[in-house]
């Protein structure tokens, strides 16, 4: 009985923490201290902490919608960031020259950033949601970027918004504009970059094939690739359909036409992929996305049944499996595990966002208060049920003892009267 009753309470208690997980990080449980805020706006991080969280609210419970330019620039602290969902808009340079970031949780709510937003970071996986339509240019530039998933929903990429050592990157079928290229940094390390557009009427600046962003003019042709590092022997690969505006782009502007530092050409094909081919690509790319609840009747573009233009349905990575990214899964995390191109699914991170996609915490709210109205209550009435029988059994032993020596005198009794008689009649 006493195991039992230890294994009830050890359940209580597990019921009770399970519970208290349950909700969401509260204005209570954030340091105020450590963010300068203004009328919604985040001006600066003043911690130290490695591990941010950034909140949606500040301390008098008002939402956070603005992370203000150059928030956390040069901040050497920082490891990881997980911008709650909430946040619509990031300035420039929010991130800019944070050398130890490595991992980086962006939310489906962000519609609008600045440029150079993780510029010279240590990035190794990131994920661009898919309600932020524009990708600016020199969003993630860090050297060992590894992987990066671009979601069903974003249609613009500014020229070199990407570099690192990623060695495959999808453009799903939403992109409609690459206004210049997004350099992998084709370095030495590198054997190959392969490209997948799926859209294949997609913009890749024929109509201004020289670059005309500053130092840039020189290097070549605007596109998907631009230059290689001297010794780079990368050979890039682009796939789409065949006869498209993609091979014609490929053949007019890239073989033969991009070259590295020391005054070299890398070899470019492009290679020629059915419409088969590019559904399923779209279904894992969108699978691995940060997009908005599937199947909700809220009028988003990129839920499954909100008149989505990517035609393949597919799970988001925003819930517990967005480990890359982020991971998070979930990714995303923005995780370690980015040298996985082909099966990129976690977002955001090691590091979950709180609510981005998966089940709303609303959802989880209510089943924590249910669970709390509900289930303690029984366990409690368990508990208490077991005491009240255990002590009537306690006290029948207790009445049992305590009549057991009477018996045994009227026994003696009447056995010593019985002798007395015998006597007598003797």
């Amino acid at each position: 009985m006493k195991k039992f009753l230890t294994s009830i309470v050890v359940l209580l208690l597990l019921v009770s923490c399970c519970l208290i997980a349950a909700f969401p990080t509260s204005a209570s449980d954030v340091n105020y201290e450590d963010w300068d805020i203004i009328d919604g706006v985040i001006l600066e991080y003043l911690g130290t902490d490695p591990d941010v969280v950034v909140p949606a609210v500040d301390e008098d419970g008002n939402p956070i919608t603005r992370i203000d330019s150059r928030a956390f620039l040069k901040n050497t602290n920082i490891q990881s960031v997980v911008i709650s969902e909430g946040i619509e808009t990031v300035g420039n340079e929010v991130f800019q020259y944070c050398e130890n970031l490595k991992e980086a949780s962006l939310p489906y709510s962000l519609k609008e950033t600045g440029y150079s937003m993780f510029a010279r970071a240590d990035l190794y996986s990131l994920v661009i949601p898919g309600q932020l339509k524009r990708v600016r240019h020199d969003t993630g530039t860090c050297a060992n970027l590894s992987r990066v998933i671009i979601s069903s929903g974003v249609e613009e990429l500014e020229y070199s918004c990407f570099y690192g050592i990623f060695e495959e990157l999808v453009l799903p079928k939403s992109v409609i504009k690459a206004e210049g290229y997004f350099r992998p940094g084709l370095k030495q390390s590198m054997s190959k970059f392969e490209l997948y557009i799926l859209n294949p009427n997609i913009s890749l600046g024929e109509n201004n094939p020289k670059a005309s962003h500053g130092w840039y003019d020189s290097i070549g042709p605007i596109g998907p690739t631009s230059y290689g590092y001297e010794g780079c022997k990368t050979a890039i690969t682009v796939y789409s359909l065949d006869n498209s505006k993609v091979e014609e782009y490929v053949n007019t502007y890239m073989i033969g036409k991009v070259p590295t530092n020391d005054g070299n050409i890398l070899p470019v094909t492009f290679t020629a992929i059915d419409q088969a081919k590019i559904d399923a690509l779209e279904a894992e790319n969108l699978a691995n996305s940060i997009t908005g609840s599937k199947g909700s009747d809220s009028g988003d573009d990129t839920g499954a049944d909100g008149g989505d233009d990517t035609g393949a349905d597919g799970e988001d990575n925003t819930g517990t499996d967005v480990g890359d990214n982020t991971g998070t899964d979930g990714s995303n995390s923005t995780g370690t595990n980015n040298n996985n191109n082909n099966n990129a699914g976690n977002n955001n991170n090691g590091t979950n966002n709180a609510t981005s996609g998966g089940i709303d915490t609303t959802v989880i709210i209510i089943l924590a208060v249910v669970g709390g109205v509900i289930v303690l209550p029984i366990i409690a009435a368990v508990v208490v049920v077991i005491i009240v029988l255990n002590g009537k059994k306690k006290k029948k032993k207790k009445a049992a003892k305590v009549e057991e020596p009477e018996e045994a005198v009227v026994v003696e009794e009447t056995a010593a009267e019985e002798v007395t008689e015998e006597n007598g009649e003797e």
